[in-house]
């Protein structure tokens, strides 16, 4: 029989299309399934709840905020997310149903981040001064839809710095702040994060993670900054200094792409922020210290941080925390989490925020 090479390679090229489109079919439809499932699962039945996804006018440009409470009469939570471009509404499912209860917690994709990303946003708009402007605007918005004098603020890793900035500058907004992984100093804490990371892979004699993290050396340093970092944070991962029992991100990234607030082109948008908001950013996020606010501060103040976090080490949080005055402090330890223990303890994260930083109010 004569076999002809073109048509043989046809075909298989065609049996691998037909195959890959079924295998995209069956992920989208797995996706929206799930979408519907998780949606259905969270819905707020309550006569005076709120469940809202909406955009409004943030610093000049559109920007998403989630409004979920089961009564509109509990006080507002507004949570201020990490990376920065890490939009916060996507992963909030897996943490924050049990605060719904007691607050009508607002979380908000930041300028450049998740749904609020667009290929439109200057670059140049992407600053330090930019994003506290645009925490402060909602803040304010907020207390003004919701007729509150005060409001409760919760900031994780990058967004713990605007949290802190916020209520240094206006205090008298706020029935209480909550650090999460809270932001210090950028450069001593990189310099801990690397030595740990090192000193992990030398415990397990990992040639590849020695080696790749040889190569970042000098660390911290200016050049390529960004990239070192993610090459970096893998490996914090892979040893517990993140996320304490994960050894990787792709938990996290599932819980974005089976989003219900999320298109496929809001998926695509958070890659795209996160780097953009990364790269926009790094260089001046490094230069952060807070020590720099000084340690007064006029509104109660609540430090939760992961016994094992090496991604903003709670050991600068500790030094600083230590150095505050303020009408009520509390530092609070999660034996079994690193760099968001509302992740990762969030029954235990509930009962401190109930019973600890409502209580303040």
């Amino acid at each position: 029989m004569e076999i002809h090479p073109k048509k043989t390679i046809k075909l298989f090229l065609a049996i691998i299309f037909i195959l890959l489109t079924c295998i995209v079919i069956t992920l989208l439809i797995y996706r929206e399934w799930m979408q519907v499932s998780i949606e259905k699962n969270r819905s707020i039945y309550s006569t005076d709840g709120i469940e809202t996804l909406e955009k409004i006018k943030i610093g000049g440009i559109d920007q998403w905020i989630q409004i979920r409470g089961q009564s509109t009469s509990n006080p507002i939570l507004l949570f201020l997310h990490g990376g920065p471009g890490s939009g916060g509404i996507a992963q909030s499912r897996r943490f924050q149903a049990s605060w719904e209860h007691h607050f009508t917690v607002v979380q908000w994709d930041q300028r450049g981040a998740g749904k609020s990303y667009s290929d439109d946003i200057p670059r140049k708009s992407m600053s330090i001064k930019q994003m506290k402007a645009d925490t402060i605007e909602l803040v304010d918005y907020l207390r003004k839809r919701f007729d509150r004098e005060k409001i409760f603020l919760v900031g994780h890793s990058w967004g713990s710095y605007l949290g802190i900035s916020t209520i240094k500058s206006h205090p008298q907004w706020f029935y209480a702040y909550v650090g999460v992984g809270q932001i210090v100093n950028m450069q001593e804490g990189e310099k801990i994060s690397y030595n740990y990371t090192m000193q992990k892979a030398k415990e397990y004699g990992d040639e590849n993670a020695i080696a790749q993290l040889n190569e970042l050396a000098p660390y911290p340093s200016e050049n390529n900054m960004p990239e070192k970092t993610m090459t970096q944070r893998q490996w914090l991962q892979a040893y517990g200094g993140a996320i304490h029992r994960e050894t990787s991100f792709l938990p996290l990234f599932k819980d974005i792409a089976l989003s219900p607030e999320y298109s496929m082109i809001d998926v695509l948008n958070y890659f795209k922020g996160m780097f953009f908001s990364l790269n926009s950013l790094w260089p001046s996020i490094m230069t952060i210290n807070i020590h720099s606010q000084g340690y007064d501060f006029e509104t109660p103040l609540f430090f939760f941080a992961g016994r094992h976090d090496y991604n903003g080490p709670s050991e600068l949080a500790l030094d600083y925390f230590e150095k505050i005055q303020a009408p009520h402090k509390d530092f609070v330890w999660f034996e079994n989490s690193a760099h968001s223990p509302m992740l990762e303890e969030p029954e235990i994260f509930h009962k401190e925020l109930v019973s600890r930083v409502l209580a303040v109010k």
